[in-house]
């Protein structure tokens, strides 16, 4: 994949070894603070492993009906639209191995860190 960037965020294609690593080498990492600090966001692809994604998304289906027989179901400002968190325990959270830009003790706002949850 190329590399993108403008004014819609950057796309950076991790490599196999930076995926192994759980570490972006040094010029992904300065174009991710880049586009994070320019546009506010940046995809990482291959950054979490298929599997793990197939794994929560089985959880947060399995959980919604849970939260649908809930007495006060936790609409986010529209009916129908569910709030709905990932489960904070391992294996579903993340792990954080380093203390990273992405990971949440740097950033609060991040729900995951996905370098380090696969």
């Amino acid at each position: 994949m190329v590399e993108q960037s403008g004014p819609r965020g950057a796309a950076l294609e991790l490599s196999a070894a930076e995926h192994s690593a759980r570490k972006l080498k040094p010029e992904h990492l300065q174009q991710a603070v880049a586009a994070l600090r320019d546009d506010g966001f940046v995809v990482l692809y291959r950054a979490i492993d298929p599997a793990h994604i197939e794994m929560l998304r089985e959880r947060m289906l399995a959980d919604v009906e849970e939260i649908l027989a809930l007495a006060d179901v936790p609409y986010q400002f529209n009916n129908g639209h569910l709030q709905q968190d990932p489960p904070p325990f391992p294996p579903y959270r993340c792990r954080p191995q380093s203390k990273s830009a992405s990971a949440p003790s740097a950033n609060p706002y991040s729900r995951m860190c996905p370098l380090a949850a696969c």
